[in-house]
């Protein structure tokens, strides 16, 4: 059981002698195992502690505003008042902002690794098109054929740009994209882009 709080901890955590003193959930979070969210994860984290343990974890525990996550640092101590008896110096600090921001760094990074294989695995059946339409290009074609082939090329061509463009951003998340001037014809991706506006 909880015994004493500081005024951070009984505005966190509540107290039963305050006016919520018939509030199960309340007289719960006054004991230790009760306040974690992981219940076995409180019973071994006592145990440890009682039996001279020094402990430090972070934990989700039960406040008077719902879930938050915690690092949890808990030891065993001689009662200053009982010097028979021993007593848990326990301290929980905020980390939920902490937590959260970790997740969602977690959340992006698998994105980016997977828009990364997505993009490679498309790129590379991509490539060997790419190679026949220009095997098909210096074959005996009919001048319609030979237009038909470049314009499969323009979008095969629109393709790989896109999916290296995904490939680009997926560096760019991860700070290891490098920036290089190129000189190209605009007037050719002028007509590209026209040329593909006029299929769609």
């Amino acid at each position: 059981t909880v015994v004493y709080q500081n005024p951070e901890a009984v505005n966190c955590f509540g107290t039963p002698d305050d006016e919520e003193k018939d509030d199960n959930a309340t007289k719960d979070r006054c004991l230790f195992i009760s306040r974690f969210v992981d219940r076995e994860l409180g019973k071994s984290a006592l145990k440890q502690v009682q039996e001279g343990v020094d402990y430090k974890i972070e934990a989700e525990h039960y406040t008077v505003r719902g879930p938050k996550w915690f690092s949890v640092a808990a030891r065993r101590a001689r009662d200053p008042l009982k010097s028979s008896d021993h007593i848990i110096l326990y301290s929980a600090r905020d980390i939920t902002e902490i937590i959260q921001a970790r997740e969602e760094t977690t959340k992006a990074n698998l994105k980016s690794e997977f828009m990364s294989v997505i993009a490679h695995e498309i790129r590379t059946p991509l490539h060997h098109m790419v190679g026949y339409l220009d095997l098909l290009e210096i074959d005996d074609l009919s001048e319609k054929q030979h237009e038909e082939v470049l314009e499969v090329q323009s979008s095969a061509s629109l393709l790989m740009s896109i999916i290296n463009d995904l490939l680009d951003s997926s560096k760019l998340e991860e700070g290891r994209l490098s920036i290089e001037h190129v000189n190209f014809g605009v007037l050719g991706v002028l007509n590209g882009c026209l040329a593909a506006a006029e299929k769609v």
